[in-house]
């Protein structure tokens, strides 16, 4: 049976704490996918054969030529210069020279494959819009379908090692242990749209998605190989499409509107940061703990070389503002348990954009909202010593 946590996200604005920078990719293609083999090399793929590359560690990238114009959706790298790409209509390119050249191999369908892993050189595995999962024991020369036992399409494929894998899709998770040749359910939820899972080992991982219901993005972590996982509330209104961890406790979670997310604990707690776009992102990459990666919509590069902030983490001095009625449509009541003057207070969007502010001496104040656009807003308060924080829903 899965126990049911909640966490409660601290939005921390951008302003003052947000290290990711927009790098030029070239393109306004989306971009679906991003793999670094090592710290300098770096390879995105994304719409219309979209294939880009870096050797300086993201700072300019270099557009490489595939020979398609399909969608291209996952890519894997075994090192700097061996490389997978899947895309629609069942394509998959390898190349071996660091994407000079791309070589098609027959995969034998004709649905969109959405993700590739591979555990080693020569073993790797492949979903996508299909109940189907593929095998190349080769090094893709040739491939295998095998029946994953599921009706869901599937998303996204992690081995951790050899023999022990998982691919999520839909409400479905599924393992295997014996290399791909048989699959068992985890779990078969059909209020839950999972979009991503990564293992750190072959105990614990981690996957995130939505819920279909309530659309509120959704996190699970397991610790024992995904005989239980653990779910997490973290009552974020938006998608999540991708995770990451670069280390046991560091991890990134990236989804709708630009949105990233940072723990620092191995899940137990979650920051916002902005990375200064509104577009989706899908893809989220560490070749270490400091530099990292997210892509997305309309060619977005984002990058950080800090772990996206340049502070640390301030959850452990953070209080919690009381707000009330919430939600609201016109007025809301913020209330403190103490004040020291100066202090500032300031309602903001997801984004880190201030859009009211106002100095307060009163321990409860009263805020008009009515000219701020309906959704999820941060209400701060700052002090030379303190910072506490609230969240005001806006009808």
């Amino acid at each position: 049976m899965k126990k049911l946590f909640y966490i409660f996200l601290f939005f921390l604005p951008a302003i003052a704490f947000s290290q990711w920078t927009t790098i030029s990719s070239g393109t306004t293609n989306c971009l679906n996918s991003i793999c670094f083999p090592d710290a300098n090399t770096g390879y995105i793929v994304g719409n219309f054969g979209t294939i880009l590359k870096t050797v300086n560690s993201g700072l300019t990238w270099t557009a490489l030529s595939c020979g398609t114009t399909r969608h291209l959706n996952s890519v894997c790298f075994i090192n700097a210069n061996t490389g997978f790409a899947v895309g629609d209509s069942g394509l998959i390119l390898k190349t071996v020279n660091g994407g000079a050249t791309w070589t098609e191999s027959l995969s034998g369908i004709n649905y969109a494959i959405l993700s590739v892993d591979f555990p080693d050189a020569n073993i790797g595995y492949a979903v996508g819009a299909s109940n189907l999962i593929l095998k190349t024991s080769n090094g893709g020369a040739t491939w295998t379908t095998y029946p994953s036992g599921t009706a869901t399409m599937l998303f996204s494929i992690n081995f951790p090692e050899a023999n022990i894998g998982y691919t999520v899709g839909g409400g479905t998770m599924l393992k295997t242990i014996n290399a791909g040749s048989n699959w068992t359910s985890m779990w078969n939820n059909s209020i839950t749209l999972i979009a991503s899972v990564y293992f750190q080992d072959i105990n614990t991982g981690y996957s995130v998605g939505r819920n279909a219901l309530s659309s509120v993005g959704i996190f699970f972590k397991t610790n024992n190989g995904g005989t239980t996982w653990d779910t997490l509330s973290n009552e974020i209104f938006y998608d999540l499409f991708s995770i990451y961890f670069p280390d046991a406790n560091t991890g990134y979670m990236v989804g709708r509107e630009g949105k990233i997310i940072k723990t620092m604990n191995g899940g137990s707690t979650w920051t916002i940061q902005s990375g200064g776009t509104n577009e989706n992102l899908w893809s989220v990459c560490f070749p270490d703990a400091n530099n990292g990666y997210a892509v997305g919509n309309n060619g977005t590069i984002l990058k950080t070389n800090n772990g996206g902030t340049g502070l640390s983490d301030l959850s452990s001095k953070l209080g919690t503002l009381n707000v009330y009625p919430n939600p609201s449509s016109n007025f809301v009541t913020i209330e403190t348990s103490s004040v020291l003057t100066p202090s500032r207070l300031s309602i903001l969007n997801l984004s880190g954009q201030e859009l009211l502010q106002k100095e307060i001496t009163e321990t409860k104040t009263t805020i008009d909202i009515s000219t701020i656009r309906s959704g999820v807003y941060v209400v701060r308060l700052t002090s030379k010593k303190t910072v506490e924080i609230g969240k005001i829903i806006k009808q």
